[in-house]
């Protein structure tokens, strides 16, 4: 009988701390629970994976898929897709992620980024200047900004302009 397998759910509040969490997963011998907020609700899930990437970094499995959300045309020049992590947008770009600061609003994304800065969707083909960049709307559907083209004018910006 299948049901005999079936161990009850371990809950957790979205506050608990990492560290904390670490050890309740050891001691219980479980991999994953489920978030709640302070009304019941279901923030989520975590797993343990989640938190040794926290610790270690990104663990790369058999199961993770092997996603590239840009492609280099040149040093200058790049092709991103709108869903990249701002952060990894930084990072490929060379750039100190606070440059985008003022514009970003509660964005995480570079097509986020666009929005906030455009204040309304864009249109295809679209030229969006900021600082030192470039970004040119590739591809768009209904509802999301899908690619984008981003030229820098120069070859580093580690340091936000005043």
């Amino acid at each position: 009988q299948w049901q005999s397998l079936i161990r009850p759910p371990y809950f957790i509040h979205e506050t608990k701390k990492i560290n904390e969490l670490l050890q309740d997963f050891q001691a219980r011998k479980v991999h994953i629970a489920i978030v709640v907020d302070e009304y019941g609700g279901t923030s989520g899930i975590v797993s343990m994976e989640d938190i040794l990437e926290e610790i270690v970094g990104e663990i790369n499995d058999e199961f993770d898929k092997d996603t590239l959300y840009y492609e280099k045309v040149n040093d200058h020049k790049f092709i991103f897709q709108g869903k990249i992590l701002l952060q990894d947008f930084a990072k490929i770009i060379d750039v100190n992620p606070d440059i985008f600061e003022e514009i970003k609003g509660d964005s995480d994304t570079l097509a986020g980024l666009i929005l906030e800065f455009k204040g309304g969707f864009p249109e295809l083909n679209e030229v969006i200047k900021f600082k030192n960049f470039i970004f040119k709307i590739k591809s768009i559907d209904q509802r999301r900004i899908k690619e984008i083209i981003v030229e820098t004018i120069q070859s580093k910006y580690n340091e936000p302009e005043e």
